[in-house]
């Protein structure tokens, strides 16, 4: 990450010898600076100093989205609240960009303590967003945020569960659904048979 933080600095990648690689966009920049954001080891204050170097007086609505995925993806746990609190409330005032910007930036791996707990909160809140908001929001909820990170049988049976008991008029919800079900079965599996592959390669060491 101090490599990161240079290349924000500097505006620029540099080789070993000093020749530059890339000069730094402001894609890049945003997608440096939202890693930058999630780490728990970089103080607040740096990050929000580095956010005003990086997006200056720049109030395009790509930039105004950067700063909210930044926000959600700060490690703390109030604002991990508020975010949730904001993208599953219809009447949050968010606009749908404004939305998807904030659950972009909510999940990270190096925050699995926080993000954790919204793992069953995710399935929880799903019926009652379905009823409240249009196709469109459900397709970006669930896109951004069903959770991978950590998958076991309970999560595929919520799916299950809920699809069923989807109403026939509802179809591209529980197309939605079976969708959801089938990545999560995608990533068990995977995951399952990378860890069996590990494992015997290490017992023929």
């Amino acid at each position: 990450m101090t490599k990161a933080l240079g290349w924000l600095q500097a505006g620029k990648i540099c080789n070993s010898e000093g020749v530059t690689v890339v000069e730094l966009n402001a894609g890049h920049k945003r997608g440096i600076l939202r890693k930058v954001f999630e780490d728990p080891s970089i103080p607040r204050e740096k990050k929000m100093a580095m956010m005003e170097e990086v997006m200056g007086d720049d109030k395009s609505d790509l930039a105004e989205n950067a700063r909210l995925t930044c926000m959600a993806c700060l490690p703390d746990a109030e604002g991990k609240a508020e975010t949730w609190a904001a993208i599953t409330d219809p009447n949050s005032g968010d606009s749908m960009k404004e939305s998807i910007a904030k659950m972009s930036g909510f999940y990270s791996r190096k925050q699995m303590d926080l993000v954790r707990p919204y793992f069953d909160m995710f399935y929880q809140v799903l019926p009652v967003l379905q009823k409240a908001t249009g196709q469109k929001y459900m397709n970006a909820f669930v896109g951004s945020l069903l959770p991978t990170f950590e998958i076991d049988d309970s999560q595929i049976v919520q799916l299950v569960t809920l699809k069923n008991d989807t109403p026939d008029n509802e179809g591209p919800f529980a197309n939605m659904l079976q969708d959801a079900i089938e990545r999560l079965i995608k990533y068990k599996l995977t995951r399952n048979y990378a860890r069996e592959q590990a494992s015997h390669a290490k017992k023929n060491d």
